[in-house]
């Protein structure tokens, strides 16, 4: 299977950096592909996305498209208001209604689902003479600022950055029973594996 992912970030953003880590570790079958395509912030994801998920299932290119992008601003942190811009990129690009292309907005962002797994955080921080340990975040995807709760973690680490952290983070996840309780992951875990069943787009 070739997966094709359009997200909100630079080309060595974290968003692909994360989604394309947990993918292909503990997703997709051996052999499945992802190909991604970023986009430098959400207003260029809703202009853009249409276009290139178009792009990415001509020809078979890829068998189904995620389309990648957190809640929180510039745009504004309204759900229903970002998927109504992103589903009317894509019936301007001309796409049917049943084309294989799936939303998955994060609440807040994407370090949500980082601080869903604190061993995979107490892993990163900790060196051999100095374990760290984490306390669990029971419900990550209401933190409002899950970048600033990151950052208190890491203490006298620095503050934390997301182009430098994020995916070294994901490298140490090694089971996704955590992540899971995550709604918005759960969503990208179930399109990915094929168990996700859609509602009408509107």
């Amino acid at each position: 299977m070739k997966a094709g992912m359009i997200f909100e970030c630079g080309p060595e953003g974290a968003d692909k950096k994360v989604c394309e880590t947990l993918a292909k570790r503990h997703i997709l079958a051996p052999g499945d592909v992802v190909v991604p395509i970023t986009n430098l912030n959400k207003p260029d994801l809703i202009q853009n996305c249409g276009r290139q998920a178009k792009m990415l299932l001509q020809a078979d290119l890829c068998d189904l498209v995620l389309i990648v992008w957190d809640l929180t601003p510039p745009r504004g942190a309204c759900l229903g208001g970002d998927r109504d811009a992103v589903f009317a990129s894509l019936a301007a690009a001309g796409l049917p209604n049943d084309a294989p292309v799936y939303t998955v907005c994060v609440s807040a962002e994407l370090e949500a689902w980082l601080l869903a797994d604190e061993k995979a955080l107490s892993a990163y921080l900790s060196t051999p003479a100095h374990p760290v340990r984490v306390p669990r975040v029971r419900y990550p995807d209401r933190e409002p600022n899950p970048k600033k709760r990151l950052s208190k973690l890491f203490g006298s680490r620095g503050p934390y950055n997301d182009l430098v952290h994020a995916g070294p983070i994901a490298a140490k996840v090694t089971s996704l029973s955590r992540l899971a309780k995550v709604s918005s992951f759960e969503r990208f875990q179930d399109i990915l594996t094929g168990t996700y069943v859609p509602g009408p787009r509107p």
